[in-house]
């Protein structure tokens, strides 16, 4: 037996609230999503349906700069590209790090929590909160 899984999603890229960044995210849809998207466009899946959904949708950013979606409609699948190449280039970067883009951010995350241990030791004489 063969089963075939089709997922419908929104890449967006774009500035986040704290600390104000670039970063990227990809949000999974729902049934209740993409009828909601085809609302906006007057029952018609358009990417300026889909834009005004990134708007309502993505909390976690203060502005969307460009977004990707690949939307299941009935036995259609309707894809939006990236209007910018370099927006795919950044989506991958955020999603994607190389090797020694993780390993220093790993490094410098676990050197700030050993200087908040020895600040709170020297506080209250417990390295605990």
């Amino acid at each position: 037996m063969k089963y075939t899984v089709r997922k419908s999603f929104v890449q967006v890229v774009g500035t986040i609230w704290m600390p104000a960044t670039t970063a990227a995210y990809e949000y999974p849809l729902r049934q209740y999503d993409i009828d909601n998207i085809k609302a906006l466009g007057n029952g018609k899946l358009t990417r300026r349906a889909v834009q005004l959904w990134t708007d309502t949708n993505t909390g976690d950013f203060q502005s969307i700069k460009d977004f990707s979606a690949s939307i299941e409609d009935g036995e259609k699948t309707r894809n939006f590209p990236w209007k910018h190449e370099e927006s795919e280039c950044t989506f991958n970067d955020c999603m994607y790090p190389s090797e020694d883009e993780y390993e220093d951010a790993a490094v410098a995350y676990e050197e700030q929590r050993i200087e908040e241990g020895q600040r709170r030791w020297a506080e209250t004489g417990t390295s605990r909160k």
